[in-house]
């Protein structure tokens, strides 16, 4: 799906570079939302007066969502995380939830979580109600990324980990802020 993937495929493979194709993701449109920013927040039970980030998608050891918590504690005063999806790859909601607690992200205040399977129907608002898209995704994310995909349709600015995949398609399109991945700092 990228330059980076094709050039590792040819490396990879040892096959010449006119054999192989770059196929654009796409964007995926899910519709428009059913509601207004403000409506959809207050719907949702999301405050009005902070900013919201959305991490959406399977909820998986690679997309560093435990790092994100951790990074976000800082500016837990101004900031509002929505965490919508399922648990994947034996990652735990309970123990996640706990280290939120621990963090002092309360419930209500400074975290929504939506675990379960969003549906298509739905995916439109959760992209509607947020203000940027937190992808903070591990050095070992090697995929191109479909919510990146669902939020470029949705014209929702991103902050993902600057890997060779996504942040090739945040520099070139400017639809975002790369950062360097597996990092507290930054």
């Amino acid at each position: 799906h990228s330059t980076y993937q094709k050039n590792e495929l040819i490396d990879f493979a040892g096959v010449s570079a006119e054999k192989v194709h770059i196929v654009p993701h796409g964007p995926y449109y899910h519709g428009p939302p059913q509601a207004d920013k403000e409506t959809l927040r207050r719907r949702y039970g999301i405050p009005l007066d902070k900013q919201v980030a959305l991490f959406f998608g399977d909820i998986r050891p690679d997309k560093n969502l435990d790092l994100f918590l951790r990074a976000m504690v800082p500016f837990k005063d101004r900031l509002f995380l929505v965490v919508a999806g399922q648990a994947k790859q034996g990652i735990s909601i309970p123990r996640l939830k706990s280290l939120a607690e621990g963090l002092g992200l309360c419930e209500g205040i400074n975290i929504k979580w939506l675990t379960y399977y969003i549906p298509y129907e739905e995916v439109p608002n959760l992209f509607a109600l947020a203000d940027w898209l937190a992808m903070p995704y591990s050095s070992s994310f090697t995929s191109q990324s479909g919510v990146l995909n669902i939020a470029i349709a949705q014209r929702l600015p991103v902050l993902v980990s600057d890997l060779p995949t996504v942040g090739e398609l945040v520099r070139r399109y400017d639809i975002g802020v790369s950062i360097p991945p597996d990092n507290l700092m930054h």
